[in-house]
């Protein structure tokens, strides 16, 4: 899984923007942790949006999708420039404070790939 992504790395977002067309969040970020790649070439963190709840006439019944909210931070698994995708069927997957099992498989995943350091913010 980790070989068809680009750039994995762990960021915070820092700001999350209801995109023209109200269908998607697009989110700016810090990396935290490179794991693999250069996330400074990944131009932000997209999710879908849907508000078909404000839309009904009642309660009803909708898969929730996945949010991003300036604080959170995410895994991010990316392909060439981006946008990194988040949602509940991406790879790009929420951190909760102390997820280091989930870091420490992927970063027995990657074995030897190269860690770029000192990656500024997008």
């Amino acid at each position: 899984m980790v070989a068809e992504y680009d750039h994995i790395f762990v960021a915070q977002v820092k700001s999350a923007t209801l995109m023209e067309g109200k269908t998607s969040v697009e989110a700016t970020f810090e990396v935290e942790t490179v794991l693999k790649g250069q996330p400074a070439r990944v131009s932000g963190i997209r999710s879908a949006f849907s508000d078909g709840n404000y839309q009904s006439d009642g309660p009803q019944m909708a898969l929730i999708p996945a949010e991003l909210s300036p604080g959170m931070h995410l895994l991010v698994f990316a392909k060439g420039g981006g946008p990194a995708e988040f949602s509940a069927c991406s790879a790009t997957t929420r951190l909760q404070r102390k997820d280091d099992e989930r870091l420490q498989a992927v970063r027995a995943l990657l074995g030897d790939v190269k860690v770029e350091e000192g990656v500024p913010s997008r």
